[in-house]
C-alpha cells in the first residue's frame, strides 16, 4: 500500500512539473470498462506534444461492486494511475496506453465473520479510438479494448495470474 501512494505522489508531481502553459491540456472523463472495471473518474495531463503526437498521465478513482467468495461484498475501489499515447487525425485520436489499477476489495460482515481485506494490483493495457475536438470546454467521446491482467498474492511465483477481457466507453471534458 505503501508504494500505490509514493507512485501516487510521483505522478502528480511529474503532472505538476511539466504542465506548462505550451502543453498544459487537461482532460476529466467518466470511464465506463476498462482500468476501473466498471467505472471510474479520471484526469489526464499532457506532459507532451509534437506534430500528430501526445503523451498524457492519467490518474483516477475507479468502483466495482464484486460479490466475493459467495459473499456479498462492500465493494472494490481502485486508484488508477498509467500513461497513454495519443496519434491525432485532426478530431480522431488512436489511444494505446497502460495503466496500473491498485484495488482494493472490502467484504460486509457476516453472522460471526469480521469483515475482509483483499488487495490486487491490476494491469491495463489499453488500445482504443477517441473523438475529441481540440477546443478547450469540449465534450469527447471514446471506445476502447482494455484487457485487464491482475495478480494475487505478493510474488509472482506464489500467486495466480487471472486475465480478463473488458471494453471501455468514455465520456470526456476537456478543460
Amino acid at each position: 500500500m505503501k508504494k500505490a501512494i509514493l507512485l501516487s505522489l510521483i505522478l502528480l508531481f511529474v503532472v505538476t512539473v511539466f504542465s506548462q502553459e505550451d502543453v498544459s491540456k487537461a482532460n476529466i472523463y467518466l470511464e465506463l470498462g476498462g482500468a476501473g472495471m466498471l467505472t471510474s473518474i479520471n484526469y489526464e495531463q499532457k506532459v507532451w506534444a509534437r506534430n500528430n503526437n501526445a503523451l498524457n498521465l492519467r490518474a483516477g478513482v475507479g468502483y466495482f461492486p464484486l460479490i466475493v467468495n459467495t459473499k456479498m461484498a462492500a465493494g472494490t475501489y481502485s486508484l488508477i494511475v498509467g500513461a497513454n499515447f495519443l496519434k491525432n487525425y485532426r478530431n480522431h485520436h488512436i489511444v494505446v496506453g497502460l495503466y496500473n489499477s491498485f484495488a482494493n476489495t472490502f467484504t460486509t460482515r457476516t453472522n460471526r465473520e469480521s469483515g475482509n481485506y483483499i488487495f490486487n494490483n491490476l494491469i491495463v493495457p489499453s488500445i482504443g479510438y477517441r473523438y475529441q475536438k481540440t477546443e478547450k470546454g469540449r465534450f469527447f467521446i471514446g471506445v476502447g479494448y482494455s484487457p485487464v491482467i491482475s495478480f494475487t498474492g505478493f510474488t509472482i511465483s506464489n500467486s495466480s495470474m487471472q486475465y480478463k477481457n473488458y471494453f471501455c466507453l468514455y465520456l470526456g471534458f476537456t478543460i
